[in-house]
């Protein structure tokens, strides 16, 4: 684990032993994902329901030294410690990371294990890979994430700015592809049972019906009917739709290879609220 995560922060002793005396939470949960995979969807109506914590990015290591400043933690140990604190809702706490970040934090998955390995986990993945690739290069080259309402010239603007590059849309495809790889292996390796989702499955879930999917594999009560105010919106415009098309259709053999390699793991989708979902 890196310390130079930690090496800035500046304890102020009275607000560490404040944090210190609020009740850790009981049960925690891991959504594992790759990038653009509705995983910020899915963290805001978890969010929103009051009763399933944050479930935000603690791990991503662009994050971390900002979060652990908040929380006077100094190391991973009162890192973790603070965080079951100050993100414990109704005694749950969930946090969502990439095989990225956890190779970059903790450097092997021994170590994040030894901290979350009894926790119940998901496992959210895109079944089109291509038109995933094609969103993460997007969002990388136009810095634009996702859009809050319906936002027509944030999405002109992306697509303004965004041109065709083959090279750039395998590489990031292949930066999908090895987040699954070694999650998948850890999963087998530690006899991890995820609960597992894709994108397609989980837009074609309302939002009362996606937080009950995860409530339900936490083993806990439903969440009451209640009004979501989501403002995520989707960033995918007919153009992501032509590119991740060419791509597909240029890298043939490239494609044929990856859907070989990924199809054990989509077989294993589980039908969640009742959806089966084919491409």
């Amino acid at each position: 684990m890196s310390a130079d995560l930690f090496r800035n922060v500046v304890v102020d002793p009275q607000r560490q032993a404040k944090m210190r005396k609020r009740p850790a939470a009981k049960t925690s949960y891991v959504i594992h994902f790759t990038p653009r995979s509705g995983s910020s969807w899915l963290t805001d109506i978890i969010a929103a329901t009051g009763r399933l914590s944050a479930a935000n990015e603690a791990f991503n290591p662009s994050f971390i030294p900002k979060i652990a400043q908040a929380l006077n933690a100094t190391d991973m140990d009162s890192y973790i410690q603070m965080l079951l604190r100050r993100f414990n809702t109704h005694g749950v706490y969930g946090v969502e990371v990439t095989a990225h970040q956890i190779n970059a934090v903790f450097r092997n998955y021994a170590a994040f294990h030894r901290y979350f390995g009894a926790a119940p986990c998901f496992w959210l993945v895109r079944q089109d890979i291509a038109a995933q690739a094609v969103s993460l290069a997007k969002m990388v080259t136009t810095n634009v994430a996702h859009t809050k309402g319906p936002d027509a010239e944030t999405r002109q603007s992306a697509d303004q700015r965004f041109v065709y590059d083959a090279a750039l849309i395998k590489r990031w495809l292949k930066h999908i592809h090895a987040a699954e790889v070694a999650s998948e292996t850890w999963f087998a390796e530690y006899g991890l049972t995820p609960l597992r989702m894709s994108y397609e499955q989980t837009t074609r879930l309302s939002p009362l019906q996606m937080v009950n999917v995860i409530a339900r594999h936490l083993g806990l009560p439903d969440i009451a009917p209640m009004a979501f105010a989501t403002q995520h919106g989707k960033l995918g415009t007919d153009q992501n739709t032509s590119f991740a098309d060419r791509f597909r259709e240029e890298e043939a053999a490239f494609m044929a290879d990856i859907n070989a390699q990924r199809g054990p793991m989509l077989a294993r989708l589980d039908p969640i609220g009742g959806t089966v979902v084919d491409l």
